[in-house]
C-alpha cells in the first residue's frame, strides 16, 4: 500500500500537486487555445477549468471574453452569410477583424462580400450598357448565390420585356 494513503497529510499533499499541475495545464490550453483563437479547444479547456474549479485568474477572465467574443462573431457571420447582404457581410468581418479572426465562417464572408460587390458592379455596367449577354450573366451569377437587390430586379425586368420594347427603351 503506498505510502501517501497511509499518511493524510502526504495524500492532502500528493492530490494538491497533482491539481496544481492539471491546473497549470488547462492554463497553457488556455494560453494555446486563445494565441490561435481555437474555439473548440478553447471551449474545451474552459471546461476543464470549471470542473477543476479553477481559481479566476486574468488568463482565466481573458479566455472567457474571447470565447465570448468568438461565439459572438462567429454567429454575426453565419448570419450575415445567410443574409446575402453586404452591409451586415461587411459589419460582421469587421467584428473578425477587431479579434484576428481569419479562419472558421471568415474567409467564406469575405468571399461572398467581395462576390456581391463584383455582381454589383457588373450589374451596374449592366444598366448602363443595357448588353443582354452582360446583364443575363449578372441574373445567372446573382440566382446562384441568391443575391437580391434593386438593381437585379431592373436587370431582371429588362429581360423580360419583347425584344422591340428592350431596344426602345
Amino acid at each position: 500500500e503506498p505510502l501517501h494513503s497511509k499518511v493524510p497529510e502526504l495524500h492532502e499533499a500528493s492530490t494538491k500537486v497533482a491539481k496544481r499541475a492539471q491546473v497549470r495545464e488547462v492554463q497553457l490550453q488556455l494560453e494555446q487555445s486563445m494565441c490561435v483563437l481555437h474555439h473548440e479547444a478553447l471551449k474545451m479547456a474552459l471546461q476543464k477549468a470549471e470542473a477543476l474549479a479553477m481559481p479566476v485568474t486574468p488568463i482565466l477572465e481573458a479566455a472567457k471574453s474571447l470565447y465570448d467574443k468568438l461565439n459572438q462573431v462567429r454567429a454575426a457571420l453565419t448570419e450575415a452569410i445567410g443574409l446575402v447582404k453586404l452591409n451586415p457581410l461587411h459589419d460582421a468581418l469587421r467584428g473578425a477583424t477587431q479579434i484576428g479572426l481569419t479562419h472558421y465562417e471568415q474567409p467564406a464572408a469575405a468571399h461572398l462580400a467581395a462576390e456581391i460587390e463584383r455582381l454589383l458592379n457588373l450589374s451596374d455596367e449592366g444598366l448602363t450598357t443595357l448588353k443582354p449577354d452582360l446583364m443575363q450573366q449578372v441574373i445567372t451569377e446573382a440566382d446562384g448565390i441568391r443575391l437580391q437587390d434593386e438593381r437585379i430586379s431592373k436587370i431582371r425586368a429588362y429581360l423580360q420585356m419583347p425584344t422591340e420594347r428592350f431596344l426602345h427603351e
